[in-house]
């Protein structure tokens, strides 16, 4: 299996963990915006180089632990790209609704089913 793949199955298990967790009921949108998120599964180019990094001086195969943490580092840049569309307030990210715009989309829908 690839880095990639290793990564997204990581990130995959991560948010089901949240999920099927005390919080899951609570955390259900915010875990549908960060799965979309990441469902673009971009290059994960950030995991690629810590794994690199971590063979070309270790000379070790990759450990489940190392994935893991290259996983975190995939997860840590995906949330500093969200923090950046707050600030920059964009409404989009590769012509789709950034997270804070899905998440008014929804909070606006919930609202207008409580008003009936």
């Amino acid at each position: 299996m690839g880095v990639r793949q290793a990564v997204n199955d990581a990130l995959d298990r991560f948010i089901d963990a949240k999920e099927r967790g005390p919080y899951g009921a609570c955390l259900s949108d915010p875990l549908r915006v960060l799965r979309d998120f990441l469902g673009a599964r971009g290059k994960r180019v950030r995991p690629l180089y810590m794994c690199t990094g971590w063979y070309a001086v270790s000379g070790a195969p990759l450990t489940a632990a190392v994935l893991q943490d290259a996983a975190g580092t995939e997860l840590f840049h995906t949330f500093a790209l969200l923090h950046d569309d707050v600030i920059d307030r964009s409404e989009a990210r590769h012509d789709r609704p950034t997270a804070h715009r899905q998440f008014a989309a929804s909070g606006a829908r919930r609202e207008g089913s409580r008003s009936r």
